[in-house]
Parts: C-alpha cells; sequence; structure tokens
C-alpha cells in the first residue's frame, strides 16, 4: 500500500510544475505588439503666383489636420514666378487644404487639393 501511495505523490509531484507553469502562462495577457508610427514622405507641390502681388504666407494642411500648417514659402513668391514646396506628410495622406495670403494682406483658399494627382498650383484671380 505504501508503494502505491509513493507512486501517486510522486506522479502528483511531477504533475504540479507542469499544471502550475500552465496556469502561470495562460494567467497573463499575450503582449500586444506595439504600434508602428506612419511613415512620412516628403510631398512637392510647384507653386505658380499668376496675381499681380507677391504671395508672402502659402501653407498646406491635411484635411483631417487640427491645426493649420507653417508657412511653406522661405521667401515671398514674387508675381509670375514659380517655386517648388516640399513638406512632410503621412504616407498615402494625399488631400490638402491651402491658405495663402498676399502681399496686400487679401487671404485667399482652396479645399481639396490632392497633390498626389496633381502635384501643381498656379494662384489666379
Amino acid at each position: 500500500m505504501k508503494t502505491v501511495l509513493a507512486a501517486a505523490a510522486l506522479a502528483a509531484a511531477l504533475l504540479a510544475p507542469a499544471v502550475a507553469s500552465a496556469q502561470t502562462a495562460t494567467s497573463k495577457p499575450a503582449a500586444k505588439p506595439a504600434a508602428k508610427p506612419a511613415a512620412t514622405v516628403n510631398l512637392k507641390v510647384t507653386v505658380t503666383n499668376g496675381r499681380d502681388l507677391p504671395v508672402s504666407s502659402l501653407a498646406f494642411t491635411g484635411a483631417t489636420a487640427a491645426k493649420p500648417a507653417a508657412n511653406a514659402l522661405k521667401t515671398p513668391l514674387a508675381p509670375g514666378k514659380t517655386v517648388t514646396v516640399t513638406f512632410k506628410a503621412k504616407k498615402g495622406d494625399c488631400v490638402y487644404n491651402i491658405a495663402g495670403r498676399l502681399a496686400d494682406g487679401e487671404d485667399f483658399t482652396a479645399d481639396g487639393l490632392d497633390v498626389c494627382k496633381d502635384s501643381t498650383l498656379t494662384i489666379v484671380e
């Protein structure tokens, strides 16, 4: 009888760590993979000033952005001149709202410019 009890006790001792470790492994939630930050790309837009006044500021703001973007022009864009502006964007974001100001203080806007389909902008009256 002692032999049977000893064998049962030995079997229980051998199985107990396996059960305990299995319980430990299943009681912790699986770690979630870290979210990858969205890749950024440089978008280029060729801007031509078709007005009679210099363009003093020009901003390209993502259509879903919460705040306006910074001025993309390093210097005012003279009448008849063309410049290529470059700005960072999330990969796949193509639609932008444009806000600008002429040298006399007149503001102008254009909403929904898809810079992936057409990367040229001519400012006209």
